[in-house]
């Protein structure tokens, strides 16, 4: 599982491949300690995640014109 064509940012990928590594490797069972910089990650990018959300509620279509071309296309 190698993370080279993600949009991670590439600091993180020798964590997350060492991350998943362990996870293959281990039963359900052992612990597999936390890694605080993936957590920071995720954290700092959730409010930034949410604003993108936020955005994408906001938008307004354009409905009637694209339930026109929908039904034309059905003809």
């Amino acid at each position: 599982n190698d993370l080279k064509d993600t949009m991670l940012e590439d600091k993180l990928k020798t964590e997350v491949n060492h991350l998943l590594e362990l996870k293959m490797k281990s039963k359900e069972t052992e612990y597999i300690p936390v890694v605080n910089e993936l957590n920071l990650y995720i954290k700092n990018k959730m409010q930034e995640i949410n604003e993108q959300a936020y955005k994408l509620n906001d938008m307004r279509f354009e409905w009637d014109n694209l339930n026109k071309y929908f039904l034309k296309v059905l003809q």
